[in-house]
């Protein structure tokens, strides 16, 4: 996984040289021992939000699966124009939800990535509109990205070396067929998106009974889907790594 993330960024380097160029020469290894996750958050989250989140899943599920060590980090996905630029985003995410949508954004991350991960496997836990970019950052390390020349694509990442999983899901998929959860009383996903708008979405799969003081549109997710649905989380995560 380390060697194709930093393939990719090599390859975009070529188009993006002021972001990638650090990946430039970069002779990274993997540990076959342990895994990497990666939360990836959604709009209206700012740095310290997704340091929380991290926090949070970190704190539930342990340090170590299958008596591998579990390293739990994230990448960031920010805000622009005080959120207006976020919306945007996800309408243009959403019309092209099959597709891997390619933007400043996702370099970013891969960027990121490509220091963070030090493992073969690799998970990718995403809230919300984080998923559009989990599923599009799976399709480009496992050469889905039509556009990268074939010499990339032909060392890209076995899929059975990462994996998604999706938490509040916008999206129609689980890139890889990974694994979701999303409440029926989300108003966010469920309402908004899936009934409001009509938007093919992976459908709830959970139903969360809000209580008197929480979040009132019920999507967070540490303080709605952790809080509630830690378990079946952690299960499901663990699931995934397997």
């Amino acid at each position: 996984i380390c060697m194709q993330i930093a393939l990719v960024l090599l390859i975009l380097g070529f188009f993006f040289a002021p972001i990638a160029s650090s990946a430039n020469g970069d002779d990274r290894t993997c540990s076959s021992v342990g895994y990497t996750i990666l939360t990836l958050n959604g709009i209206f989250t700012d740095e310290e939000g997704a340091k929380s989140n991290k926090r949070e899943l970190e704190r539930i599920l342990g340090r170590d699966h299958n008596n591998e060590p579990i390293k739990v980090d994230y990448l960031h996905n920010p805000s622009h124009l005080g959120g207006l630029g976020d919306l945007l985003k996800v309408v243009y995410q959403g019309l092209f939800d099959s597709e891997t949508v390619e933007d400043y954004d996702l370099l970013e991350m891969l960027k990121d990535a490509s220091e963070k991960v030090k493992t073969q496997k690799l998970l990718l836990v995403a809230h919300s509109q984080g998923n559009f970019y989990a599923n599009s950052m799976y399709d480009v390390i496992t050469g889905g990205l039509d556009s990268l020349p074939v010499s990339l694509i032909s060392q890209s990442a076995a899929p059975q070396s990462i994996s998604v999983y999706s938490v509040a899901t916008p999206s129609g998929r689980v890139a890889g067929g990974g694994k979701w959860l999303t409440s029926n009383t989300d108003k966010v996903i469920a309402g908004i998106v899936g009934r409001g708008l009509k938007r093919p979405i992976m459908p709830p799969n959970t139903h969360i009974e809000l209580q008197e003081g929480d979040p009132p549109l019920g999507h967070k997710f540490s303080e709605v889907y952790l809080r509630y649905r830690g378990a079946e989380i952690v299960s499901g995560v663990k699931d995934s790594l397997n």
